[in-house]
């Protein structure tokens, strides 16, 4: 008997439960006969995503839909994938599973059984030559028996789950018969199992997932509540509106499993529910009429209900508003306009750390200022060992960060660490200066003179040093136990940085006057589901919260400028409708420039560095636990959001106090990114651009073009006085005007050039400026949060099914423009045109739209030589402008062999490429510089228009191309324009 045999045998006498392992081959017919006499009662074949997985507790689900398969993406032994919501007491569970190469030491695919009512599971290893089983918090695992996986071969398993019994099967997917490797009796006794997929050093996939059960043999063993009602018993919503309806039950502590209450809706043709998990789903009005929505415990005991009453939406509202300019230029400050550049989070997972992809991101949104090396990882990074400080570390035992992945397998899991030149090449390649959030806890001050030091001879460009990150939260409490001792080392830091050179600018961490108006005006607020401090009590918060900023004002001479971040909360979603959603993102805008300019008072004569501003939720990274139920609310990758960032910046701007700004950040899945990993497959790129890239593309754009701010005042037109008590669970004190429409002038030093124009309603309003004239050249928005509140996210993290495009209207030069209901536009106050395309020219009309619209540009000094021919090139970038589309920001895009990245269309040429608008030869080469004919000109214009969903047939009364009607000839740039210029006009 083996030593692990052993072990078991006397773990079984020990914990009281028997443990067996039966003769390798010996039969089940159980196993054989249960599949048809059993009904299906679980089945996912991966053919189309859904939502019927999530991860355990401590775990994150890291799998994908790829060609009919469940793939993991990553070799992490922390990513499982776990049925949602499903457990049973006695089950068939069949899989297949394919491992695309298994000869890793230490490798193996788990398949966890878990119990409903404790942490304890039972993991069934499948390795390259053996199957055993593992118990949790029990040191080894017993063998089951001896079988040899090959690579990238397809193999069937069945497990039979019954007691504290499991027997496997298994065969290659070619093969008729199934093979016993035998029953183990062992299992800890579970009232109910979860059935859980996961992974170590290898990458698996799944198909034909099935469960199957019977009813008698798995009762419902959920909580048993002893209350509930609904959060409402009455809903008023009007046609298309959707609101989150939930319940309230006792006991409270209570998690539901998702079977815990059955829903219902009396009419789904007039309210319709969304959603799965057991405690609340999405109303959708659907038509006029009444319904009543029920929620029922599976005994029967507890039934509650809540009557939805839907009247027709209102007709479309018309409005107006007109607009003045208001008071002197601004100087927009140079460094402003800034992004997080994260990378601390990535040790002990990657390898590498210069990244081409995010320096040509980088250059395309035009930012201006790079914050490193990351926000709260920083507090911890020790520079000299390009590592973070974590309880894993032995020589911090005691130093619970958050951080312990980074060193499970040793410092930075054996992988290379990140180091100062590594941090400072992206800043210097873009020549961008950088703001470095330091470590001032955990490093001396000798320490903290060296890494200053070490940091200015590596920048090209002017540095600002941060002195940390977010020390007001109370975990820091450990380091710096009150605001005083913060302050204390401060002093000397700055002291010390000063002596290195006097022009390096220092910022100190302070409170942003929104948190410090919310918890000291009130400490009950934002419990329990707060992400400013999850930990803590309001009452803990209060008092650290209430000495912070009073403190730090009182010491002036210790820093040169001070460092608030700004998130907006979405803490709550009982009541929002998209409505009264988008009219809190307008009024926190509003709530967020006034704090700014208030708190500008209390640190007079400092600079005002917002190093971290964005959107959070207390629901995703707090509150909800579901993992479904998290993509369901997910409201962070909408355009919405990304409209609301772009006002929050031009009103740093407009406020004149702010001189530097980062979005946090650049590379996120959960919801912030400007770009993300791509986790479904239908997507070519392995980067996929989020809606905040849109605007920050178009915001780079406009700096590049202006340098001066001309603010705006709304002369007549409507308004709303509103406060955000919801879902903020904060009120200002007063309400705030929200005027209906934003704007937002930006020009040079001789005057306004463009105007940023924000129509803050449901209603189509038309702006005019007196004696001005108007070009709407960019619009964005329109539905802005497209799924709100029914995302059928298979993954949380996932990529949104919905993501619409700017659009570039065709629209010439007016006194007037319309605002559709929630959007951004930009329009041009001059037009541009081209000495060599007179009056009378036949394309002139159409060059010079699109020259004012930024997509015809000069081809030789300051000419547009219309009669010259276009080439594939140049044709291929007017599209990509004209269509708006993202970049591919893969590591490697793929790309025509002739087409090489020094190319300057390379960026445009492979993302038109990834929409199938164009093609290359049979060779591979795409021939960017030679002339394109007109029938190719003809053919990517007809893709083109089907990408952007519009009638490409619209297109033949414009192929007369000006009277030449010969389609072997080369198309001109006069021709090119005209094709664009039609590919907007359609419709």
């Amino acid at each position: 008997m083996s030593l692990l045999l052993v072990f078991a045998l006397l773990f079984s006498l020990i914990s009281g439960v028997p443990s067996r392992v039966s003769a390798q081959g010996s039969g089940n017919s159980d196993i054989d006969q249960l599949p048809g006499s059993w009904p299906v009662v679980f089945e996912d074949t991966f053919a189309t995503p859904t939502s019927r997985w999530d991860a355990p507790p401590g775990s994150y689900m890291n799998y994908q839909y790829e060609n009919g398969r469940f793939v993991a993406k990553d070799a992490n032994s922390n990513s499982r994938a776990r049925i949602k919501g499903k457990s049973w007491a006695k089950f068939l569970l069949t899989f297949n599973v394919v491992i695309p190469d298994v000869s890793a030491a230490g490798a193996f695919l788990r398949v966890d059984l878990g119990d409903t009512q404790s942490s304890n599971y039972d993991s069934l290893l499948i390795k390259k030559n053996k199957v055993s089983l593992y118990k949790s918090g029990v040191v080894g695992e017993t063998k089951l028996a001896d079988y040899t996986l090959d690579s990238s071969v397809q193999y069937d398993f069945k497990v039979l789950v019954q007691g504290n019994s499991v027997a496997v099967q298994v065969k290659k997917q070619t093969e008729s018969a199934y093979q016993t490797l035998g029953t183990y009796t062992g299992l800890f006794q579970a009232v109910k199992r979860t059935v859980s997929f996961g992974h170590n050093l290898l990458k698996p996939s799944l198909d034909d997932v099935r469960v199957y059960a019977l009813a008698a043999d798995n009762p419902y063993t959920g909580p048993v509540l002893t209350s509930l009602q609904f959060y409402k018993t009455a809903m008023s919503l009007k046609v298309g509106d959707t609101e989150n309806l939930r319940v309230i039950y006792e006991p409270k502590q209570v998690e539901l499993d998702d079977d815990s209450l059955i829903w219902s809706s009396s009419n789904e043709q007039v309210a319709k529910l969304t959603g799965s998990a057991a405690k609340a789903r999405a109303v959708t009005a659907v038509s006029p009429g009444t319904a009543v929505i029920q929620a029922v415990t599976p005994d029967n005991n507890l039934i509650v209900t809540s009557q939805v009453t839907v009247t027709p939406a209102p007709p479309l509202e018309h409005d107006s508003a007109e607009f003045a300019w208001n008071g002197p230029k601004q100087k927009i400050p140079a460094d402003l306009y800034g992004v997080n550049y994260q990378k601390l989070n990535d040790l002990g997972r990657v390898r590498t750390w210069y990244s081409k992809r995010d320096i040509t991101l980088m250059k395309e949104l035009g930012v201006s200022l790079l914050r490193v090396p990351d926000g709260t990882a920083a507090n911890y990074y020790r520079y000299k060992e390009g590592s973070l400080i974590n309880a894993n570390d032995p020589r911090y035992p005691n130093h619970k960060t958050g951080f312990e992945y980074t060193s499970v397998n040793g410092i930075n899991n054996g992988l290379p660490g990140i180091f100062l030149e590594d941090i400072y090449r992206a800043p210097n390649e873009l020549q961008r200066p950088s703001t470095f959030v330091l470590n001032v806890a955990y490093q001396s001050i000798d320490e903290i003179k060296e890494q200053v030091a070490e940091i200015k001879r590596l920048s090209q460009q002017p540095i600002r040093i941060e002195m940390g990150n977010e020390f007001y939260l109370n975990h820091y409490g450990t380091e710096f136990p009150s605001v005083t001792n913060y302050v204390y080392k401060a002093r000397q830091v700055y002291q010390a940085i000063k002596q290195i050179d006097p022009a390096i600018k220092v910022g100190i961490v302070i409170l942003d006057k929104w948190q410090e108006t919310i918890i000291v005006g009130n400490p009950a607020a934002h419990q329990p589901n707060d992400p400013l401090d999850l930990p803590d009590t309001s009452n803990n918060r209060y008092l650290r919260w209430e000495e912070w900023n009073r403190t730090i004002a009182a010491n002036p001479d210790i820093y040169d400028a001070v460092v608030p971040h700004e998130y907006t909360g979405v803490h709550s979603i009982d009541d929002l409708t998209q409505h009264t959603f988008m009219d809190f993102l307008a009024v926190n805008n509003e709530n967020r420039y006034q704090l700014i300019k208030e708190q500008a008072l209390q640190f007079p004569g400092k600079e005002f560095w917002i190093t971290e501003y964005g959107g959070i939720s207390g629901l995703i990274f707090g509150g909800e636990t579901n993992l479904t139920e998290k993509g369901r609310i997910h409201l962070g990758k909408t355009p919405a959001y990304a409209m609301h960032y772009m006002e929050r910046f031009l009103n740093f701007i407009k406020s004149g106090n702010v001189q530097v700004s980062a979005y946090h950040c650049l590379i996120d899945n959960q919801f912030f990114g400007i770009i993300q990993d791509r986790f479904d497959t239908t997507n070519k790129a392995g980067m996929v651009a989020l809606p905040p890239y849109y605007i920050f593309r178009e915001l780079g754009k406009l700096l590049q073009e202006h340098d001066y701010y001309y603010d705006m005042n709304m002369t007549s037109g409507g308004f709303r006085m509103m406060n955000n008590a919801t879902p903020a669970d904060y009120v200002y004190g007063k309400d705030l005007r929200v005027d209906d429409v934003g704007a937002w002038g930006l020009g040079d030093e001789n005057g306004a050039r463009a105007v940023v124009f924000n129509n803050r309603t449901n209603k189509e309003i038309q702006v005019s400026i007196p004696n001005q004239q108007m070009m709407p050249v960019w619009q964005y928005g329109g539905d802005p949060v497209p799924d709100f509140l029914v995302n059928d996210y298979t993954i949380w993290r996932q990529e949104p099914k919905t993501n619409p495009l700017p659009v570039v209207p065709v629209d010439g030069f007016s006194a007037q423009v319309t605002l559709k209901p929630y959007t951004m536009m930009v329009v041009k106050l001059q037009g541009k045109t081209f000495s060599d395309v007179g009056a009378t020219h036949w394309a002139k009309v159409y060059i010079d739209s699109l020259a004012s619209k930024g997509i015809a540009a000069a081809k030789q000094a300051g000419n547009y030589l219309p009669e010259e021919p276009v080439s594939r090139a140049d044709f291929t970038v007017m599209l990509d402008k004209a269509l708006q589309i993202s970049h591919d920001y893969s590591d490697a895009p793929a790309v025509f062999q002739d087409v090489y990245e020094t190319h300057p269309a390379h960026g445009a040429i492979t993302a038109i490429a990834g929409k199938g608008i164009v093609l290359g030869d049979q060779t591979g080469q795409f021939h960017p510089n030679q002339p394109i004919t007109k029938p190719d000109l003809m053919a990517m214009t007809e893709r083109a228009a089907a990408v952007l969903g519009k009638d490409a047939n619209q297109l033949l009364s414009y192929y007369s191309f000006g009277g030449t009607n010969s389609l072997s000839a080369h198309a001109t740039r006069a021709e090119a324009a005209r094709m664009i210029y039609a590919l907007l006009a359609i419709y």
